[in-house]
């Protein structure tokens, strides 16, 4: 039994770094501390009234409990507050006032009761110090019960060893349960702290963090195609990627940052007392460091919410930095702007659809057989915000799962309307959803509520997302969109050639069919016409239809017809209207076809 415990002693000094209590970065430790004064002080004063009149003092037997029990209940009600070197200020001081207290206790049986004390400064010290600290105040207090018993005449110095034989034991055995508490929180591979650490290490920084002060701050770092190197190389290469990016960036931090490895590839930082700026120069500094690209988002904590809310935010930065080319940092602060303010409070009563014909190509007239439900929002702060930019602040300020849940329910509930009018065949509908709430846990469940209350088809929906979206790295997206179509509703890649995502992947894709950015449409009068029929038979071939957006022209529309696409979307079709305008288009579109007994054309076929 002593041998296991003096190897787990080596073990818990040999890896000091790690293997801490998971208590050390806690702002507990003032809290705790002020418990054990307290507690201390009432046995010091118990003890000083019950002792046997005697050549000591008893005055100040009682001044030094009197203390101890005012500094216990200022450090329980303040104690949060206060910098950590407060508690470790007076945890240093507790050996000095009980040594004080037994050089100065009447008798001998009270200076023994007093010695007993030692072990509240070992057990706070072993689960609130990294281990040499720790050890070290725990020396301090073994040396203060020898030598304050050996310096009384009434005692032997011998009876010193039984309190503090007890205060080692009780101390390192603590030091030790504390190290394995510690492990259940570090990464076993890069040894930093994994996800359930850094949680705790950031709830911790924000419950003593000054609402008045500089807020502390987080770093979500990515490993940009980490999925790739794994691939190509083998998953032990990128095992020693991971550690080579740990050891590099724990050398590099400041002393009172936090580094961990969050889960995969992702890296997670906490910074505090830094600025956003020099939040943004330290991610760089690191990023620079190591011989991979990494992508980074960073945010800081905004008083009066919680974790989850800046880590959301802190994600949402690492996704636009990834969304927009890789390889960078993206900052997003941790305060909601004006117009997100407005956004927010005006989201459902103010946001309302515009429908965009998507017509075919290859069928005479090029009858509507689908339509996209495109976001309007009027804003009374900046009259010219392009929705584009309304969908970069939806992200920026955790309001984008709301805004795509709210999207989706009103167009299938307008859908129906559209359907009515347009007649017996089956109208697709489309609606974009951001990356962002294509990974939030709870969407597959808003989609199915949705479909399920308003009634619309699972197999007329087809949801428009992003090509770098299905980017293979995004295994979350990957696996919602599989979960999509397995319940019957398509996926369309949307902006198709403006990602990073190779051509090899797409005839693994979880997606059903192309969007082509409006770009190659545009260029098509230039060098741009044999791409587009390079893309129109990739996407034959490949069994994938493909939509052509941005059509302007008769010129682009007659090039797309000739180079076989069957299906587009632009001006020339139809511009972005309202549920009521596109009721009454589809009324009057039908009751021509009917007067001329012409046929309505059927719906594209899935595939």
């Amino acid at each position: 039994m002593i041998r296991g415990l003096f190897r787990e002693v080596t073990r818990t000094f040999q890896g000091s770094t790690v293997r801490s209590s998971p208590l050390v970065y806690s702002n507990f430790m003032q809290t705790t501390t002020g418990v054990f004064y307290f507690g201390g002080g009432s046995v010091g004063l118990v003890v000083a009234l019950m002792m046997a009149d005697g050549p000591g003092s008893r005055v100040a037997v009682v001044a030094l409990s009197t203390f101890a029990i005012t500094a216990g209940l200022i450090m329980v009600r303040w104690g949060p507050r206060m910098p950590r070197i407060v508690g470790r200020v007076m945890l240093g001081l507790g050996p000095f006032v009980i040594a004080t207290a037994i050089v100065a206790a009447t008798d001998s049986f009270g200076a023994i009761a007093l010695s007993v004390l030692y072990v509240l400064v070992a057990t706070d010290a072993a689960l609130f110090c990294p281990p040499v600290e720790a050890s070290l105040y725990i020396a301090v207090s073994i040396v203060c019960s020898l030598v304050s018993v050996a310096s009384r005449a009434d005692l032997a110095w011998w009876v010193g060893v039984p309190s503090a034989s007890a205060t080692l034991l009780i101390g390192i055995s603590t030091l030790v349960l504390a190290g394995w508490a510690g492990n259940a929180e570090i990464d076993g591979l890069t040894g930093l702290l994994n996800r359930r650490g850094f949680d705790r290490a950031l709830r911790n920084a924000i419950s003593a963090a000054d609402p008045d002060g500089i807020p502390p701050a987080v770093v979500f770092f990515d490993i940009d195609h980490f999925k790739r190197l794994n691939d190509i190389n083998g998953h032990s290469y990128g095992d020693e990627v991971l550690v080579h990016v740990a050891r590099t960036w724990s050398s590099l931090i400041p002393p009172s940052a936090r580094l961990g490895r969050y889960g995969g590839d992702e890296f997670a930082l906490l910074l505090v007392g830094m600025r956003e700026a020099a939040v943004v120069s330290c991610a760089e500094t690191l990023r620079d460091s190591v011989n991979v690209r990494c992508s980074a988002g960073a945010t800081s904590w905004n008083p009066g919410e919680s974790s989850s809310l800046m880590t959301g935010r802190a994600d949402v930065a690492l996704y636009r930095a990834k969304n927009s080319g890789r390889n960078r940092i993206t900052l997003e602060s941790g305060h909601r702007t004006p117009i997100a303010a407005e956004f927010q409070a005006t989201m459902s009563s103010g946001m309302k659809l515009a429908y965009q014909p998507i017509v075919r190509l290859d069928q005479p007239d090029n009858p509507i057989v689908a339509v996209e439900a495109l976001i309007r929002w009027e804003s009374a702060l900046k009259p010219d915000l392009t929705p584009m930019e309304l969908i970069e602040i939806a992200e920026a300020s955790g309001l984008i799962v709301d805004l795509d849940s709210l999207v989706l329910r009103r167009a299938c509930e307008e859908a129906h309307e559209l359907q009515a009018a347009f007649g017996t065949e089956p109208l697709q509908l489309h609606v974009n959803v951001s990356g962002l709430t294509l990974i939030d846990p709870r969407y597959l469940d808003t989609v199915s509520r949705v479909l399920m209350e308003t009634g619309w088809p699972a197999t007329q929906l087809i949801i428009e997302v992003t090509e770098t979206v299905v980017d293979a790295d995004n295994s979350a997206a990957l696996n919602c969109l599989d979960k999509l179509r397995e319940g019957g509703i398509r996926i369309a890649i949307d902006d198709f050639g403006t990602g990073y995502s190779s051509l090899s992947r797409l005839q693994s894709l979880p997606a059903d069919e192309i969007k082509l950015d409006g770009a190659f449409v545009a260029a098509s009068s230039t060098h741009g016409a044999s791409l587009l029929g390079a893309v129109a038979v990739l996407g034959h071939g490949l069994h994938m239809p493909t939509i052509a957006e941005r059509v302007e022209t008769a010129d682009e529309a007659r090039l797309l017809t000739d180079l076989g696409y069957p299906m587009a979307q632009g001006f020339f079709f139809g511009k972005p209207v309202s549920c009521e305008e596109l009721v009454r288009r589809f009324r009057d579109d039908l009751s021509s076809a009917v007067a001329r007994s012409v046929p309505r054309p059927a719906a594209f076929p899935r595939q």
